[in-house]
This record gives structure tokens, sequence and C-alpha cells, in this order.
């Protein structure tokens, strides 16, 4: 899988938390954005290779904001069964699943693979 683009992180985390996207760059703060926003910060962080400046000006927001956002989520995902679940749903959702030969197969010999590197990826972001 190729890391995926800031902006594809925004649509999944929105659709995920059910807001609209362009919510994910507005100046609001009440917590039913805010912790979307936080959540897509820390996972732009995590997947892609950007800079903290560089995924701050994706949000309209300052680097600053970014390292607050991924201290947030990591205490979040360690405190909150649920938000880790989400963040887990989000992840998979950025890296579908294979493609099936037949309705509730997987293409032989690609599920172990492809598990075991949606394992080590959710591994490396939950340590």
């Amino acid at each position: 899988m190729t890391a995926p683009r800031i902006a594809e992180i925004q649509h999944a985390v929105a659709d995920e938390f059910c807001i609209p996207v362009m919510e994910m760059k507005s100046e609001r703060r009440a917590r039913e954005v805010s912790r979307p926003r936080q959540v897509a910060m820390y996972l732009s962080k995590r997947l892609t290779a950007k800079s903290m400046p560089q995924i701050g000006g994706a949000f309209l927001r300052d680097h600053t904001t970014v390292m607050h956002a991924v201290r947030v989520v990591e205490s979040l995902m360690f405190a909150d069964p649920e938000m880790r679940d989400r963040i887990a749903a989000i992840i998979e959702r950025l890296d579908p699943a294979p493609p099936r030969t037949k309705p509730g197969q997987w293409a032989a010999g690609y599920q172990a693979g492809y598990s075991a590197g949606l394992q080590e990826k959710l591994s490396r972001i939950f340590r």
C-alpha cells in the first residue's frame, strides 16, 4: 500500500465521525469537530511522511496543534477501547481488503499476508 494522502485521511475520518470534510479546516472548537480533526492529524502524522508544519497547513493550523493532537489521541487510544477501534476501522478503510475471487473468500495466499501487514501497521501505531 502506498501512504495515504492527508486529504484521503480527512475524508475517511470525516466519514467515520459523520461530519463534513470542510469541518476539518473550520475554526470550530466544539468536541464533535475537534476530536475528529485531532484523529485526522494523528493519522496524518503516523501514516504519511509529512512534517508537522505540512500537516498543520493541511488543516489550517499550526504545527503545535498537530503536536497536541498526537498527544491527545495517543492518550485516548490508551484509555478508550472504542476510540482505538474507530481508529483501526479508519486505517482499514484507508487500506481496503484485497479483491475477493468469490463472494466470501479471499484470494488464495493473500489473506495471511494482508492480515499480517495490517496487524503490523496497527502494532506500530498502537505501541
